[in-house]
């Protein structure tokens, strides 16, 4: 019965995932182990390669996350913030990537610009 059993549904066991979720997971993976370049390059390669992945956004979050809080180069996070604010204006992450983007462009710190967006609600 084990054998049948294996042949019968074992298959499904050795089915890949999308490539735009390995990707992303690597890309958190790598961001977990500091290796923030090589996750930059993971969330890019999403945004770039999968226009209509449901990762994308995401994607697009992550890889601005990563070079303004981890790299420090908010020269960097602020065209990232932009694409998916413009691109996504509905989403979920959308309203923190615009407090990203303006505390990368800035240079104030995050919690005074959520607090500023909270009084003006």
């Amino acid at each position: 019965m084990g054998l049948l059993f294996f042949f019968a549904f074992g298959e499904s066991c050795d089915k890949k995932l999308p490539r735009d979720i390995v990707l992303f997971e690597e890309g958190q993976k790598a961001e977990t182990s500091a290796q923030y370049t090589a996750a930059i390059e993971k969330y890019k390669a999403i945004v770039d390669s999968f226009p209509e992945s449901q990762y994308r956004y995401k994607a697009l979050f992550m890889a601005g996350y990563v070079q303004f809080e981890h790299l420090k180069k908010p020269e960097e996070a602020v065209p990232l913030f932009s694409k998916l604010i413009e691109e996504y204006p509905k989403c979920d992450l959308a309203d923190d990537a615009a407090i990203m983007r303006d505390a990368a462009i800035t240079g104030r710190d995050l919690m005074s610009i959520i607090e500023d967006s909270l009084r003006t609600r």
